[in-house]
């Protein structure tokens, strides 16, 4: 099987599994610009709407934030 970061497209259910949230918070990201889209047939809002695997792997390396507590 494949890894992920190997990949070129994931669907968008695959990476709301991946990060647990809902296919709506990917599909906000989407029209923010986080995150590319890909369609087969260059189609905006059709289904079969794909994520660019590499635009994944920059967010999850950049968007981590590390939550410090004071003592």
């Amino acid at each position: 099987m494949m890894q992920f970061e190997d990949k070129r497209f994931c669907q968008i259910r695959t990476l709301a599994d991946r990060w647990d949230v809902s296919t709506d918070r990917i599909y906000e990201l989407l029209t923010k610009g986080v995150l590319r889209p890909w369609h087969p047939q260059a189609k905006v809002g059709a289904k079969g709407l794909l994520i660019c695997v590499k635009s994944v792997l920059v967010v999850e390396e950049s968007g981590y934030v590390e939550l410090y507590t004071v003592v």
